[in-house]
């Protein structure tokens, strides 16, 4: 019936995209692995094959078919949620303040070993301070 009155039909999917990264950052490994839900549809006229505007979301609650007589608007592509975006952030947050304690840690222990190698050196039992 919807083929004979030329109504378009809503065609959807949902997916799953998954993105990663290898990166190599002072010498240390690191991979970062993200899992994208989605859903994306778009409404066709299969008499004619005229294709309306794709949408995506991230939850099927969220998804609404555009109309194929709709204007092409990219703020409906692949979108990510707020949610997502700040659990991203937070990982890297933390990946990062845990490398800025690793080098810090680093430092101090360097300069408390120059410290206590330079104590050694002026020591009055280092044989080679022995004034002549």
């Amino acid at each position: 019936e919807t083929l004979v009155e030329g109504r378009p039909v809503q065609i959807a999917i949902g997916f799953v995209l998954r993105s990663e990264a290898k990166l190599e950052f002072l010498g240390f490994p690191a991979t970062v692995v993200e899992d994208l839900d989605q859903v994306c549809g778009f409404e066709m006229m299969l008499a004619t094959g005229q294709t309306g505007p794709m949408a995506c979301a991230p939850a099927s609650e969220e998804f609404v078919v555009p109309g194929i007589d709709e204007e092409e608007d990219p703020r409906r592509a692949l979108r990510i949620s707020e949610e997502h975006m700040s659990a991203v952030a937070e990982r890297k947050n933390v990946f990062f303040g845990f490398f800025v304690v690793f080098w810090a840690c680093v430092a101090v222990a360097s300069l408390l070993a120059g410290m206590r190698g330079c104590r050694e050196w002026h020591s009055p039992t280092n044989p080679k301070m022995v004034l002549p």
